[in-house]
């Protein structure tokens, strides 16, 4: 009974040359079917009714914990490879956005069995999709977003433990006519800021430029990061270097003061003899007044 409920569904198709169920690993495929989730919500669903539990869902990801226990989401997307519902109905899940990880449970299972093609055409659009996504990991929770999903997809070989289809670059579908070039969003807020740059108002392309950046994080605006804030960062870091340099020329001449203080008497008496003739044509009794002056013993004179 336990291997009927895990077989696949009759009426279902091989997908990239194998059964549904074998896109999952083995061993990931074994944890998932002895899981109590797997047993206790995902017996007898199809197209209609998984929708209940994929609303219900609020992370996505593999596996988690010590023992790799598998997570809902991957519970469900096993299930979508067993009943092998209609390809175009689970592309309804991705183009609906009330419900951020049906989407993601859509757009998973549309990269496992669509053909390559379809597969760019479905999800590109989601590259437009910002929303915040909760991950549980072996190593715990995480943070992502749909267009971050949707280019792991895209460009990896791996996701979750679980090993993609081959999907060839979209140069090659391009070259061959299957793709017509992909059109960025951001390449028509160039073209409208196109005229204001070249008339001078550089300001719209700023507001669009800002627009952009706070739907991404999550309202925060590029204003914050503009000029004026670098400006005073660079104000108050060169005020910061001339109140250093003040303290290290004051200590500077505190000590050169401390030092000249003892010879500045000397110094004095030398700068008095400069101009003079020369200090030896001096008499006994000049030397004797600078003696004086500066507190010396006088000299003897020889008569004496």
């Amino acid at each position: 009974r336990r291997a009927m409920a895990n077989r696949t569904d009759v009426l279902a198709q091989n997908v990239h040359g194998t059964d549904p169920q074998n896109l999952v690993e083995h061993l990931l495929r074994q944890r998932i079917q002895n899981s109590r989730y797997w047993k206790e919500h995902c017996f007898g669903l199809d197209a209609e009714t998984l929708i209940e539990k994929a609303v219900k869902i609020d992370h996505i990801g593999s596996t988690f914990g010590g023992i790799r226990k598998p997570t809902p989401f991957i519970c469900l997307v096993l299930k979508l490879l067993q009943i092998q519902p209609p390809l175009d109905a689970v592309i309804e899940y991705v183009k609906q956005d009330e419900h951020k990880y049906l989407r993601a449970l859509g757009a998973f299972y549309t990269r496992l069995v669509g053909d390559p093609v379809q597969v760019y055409k479905v999800l590109e659009p989601l590259y437009n999709d910002f929303r915040k996504l909760a991950v549980r990991s072996p190593s715990g929770w995480e943070l992502s977003h749909m267009d971050e999903l949707v280019d792991m997809l895209l460009r990896e070989e791996f996701a979750w433990e679980l090993t993609l289809p081959m999907l060839p670059r979209r140069r090659l579908l391009e070259s061959s006519g299957k793709l017509a070039p992909r059109v960025s969003l951001l390449a028509g807020l160039a073209a409208e800021d196109a005229p204001r740059v070249a008339s001078g108002d550089e300001s719209g392309g700023a507001r669009a430029g800002a627009d952009t950046f706070s739907e991404r994080s999550g309202g925060r605006s590029a204003a914050s990061a503009a000029s004026p804030g670098r400006d005073e960062d660079r104000a108050s870091a060169a005020a910061l270097a001339d109140r250093l340099l003040a303290k290290q020329r004051a200590a500077v001449a505190a000590a050169a003061s401390a030092g000249a203080a003892p010879a500045e008497a000397g110094d004095a008496g030398r700068k008095r003899g400069r101009g003079a003739s020369s200090s030896d044509s001096l008499s006994v009794e000049e030397w004797n007044k600078r003696r004086a002056e500066l507190g010396m013993a006088p000299l003897r004179s020889g008569r004496s």
